[in-house]
């Protein structure tokens, strides 16, 4: 279907920023439309062979998917993968400091295959989905930044 990049700039240290944006049990904080997420296995915080699975809507649809962290770079990067979903995707999370550290550009780079309808509508999907991205970074920048 295609890729999704964003990019957002928060003021706070970036092992702050990659501690609470990578632990799956903080998604719902920040990620509109994740309901719950209920850990699988491996470490709880996220890390390699953590699978979890994620209660969400998408476009107000129920989506309930699975997901491994495959990719764990403490302070610098992070590469989940989806194991089952409507919308397969591969995320990887990047984190680097700005501003001599004080701050922390986070890039979220995902291709996005999808399935049935959503690989149909992939044209119209995808700005939607960048739009929404940038959002849910705002949201997490927010929080941060408190």
């Amino acid at each position: 279907m295609g890729s999704v990049i964003v990019s957002v700039e928060i003021n706070q240290e970036r092992r702050k920023v990659f501690a609470y944006a990578t632990d799956p049990r903080n998604y719902p904080h920040w990620w509109k439309g994740t309901r719950a997420i209920r850990i699988l296995s491996g470490p709880p915080w996220g890390g390699v062979g953590t699978v979890y699975q994620a209660d969400t809507t998408l476009l107000g649809v129920s989506v309930l998917g699975r997901i491994e962290i495959t990719e764990y770079r403490e302070g610098e990067s992070m590469t989940a993968v989806t194991i089952r979903s409507l919308t397969p995707f591969t995320a990887r999370y990047r984190f680097e400091p700005i501003a001599g550290g004080a701050g922390t550009r986070m890039t979220l780079d995902a291709e996005v295959t999808g399935d049935g309808t959503f690989r149909a509508f992939g044209p119209l999907f995808l700005p939607l989905l960048r739009a929404a991205t940038s959002r849910h970074l705002g949201t997490l920048k927010s929080i941060l930044e408190r």
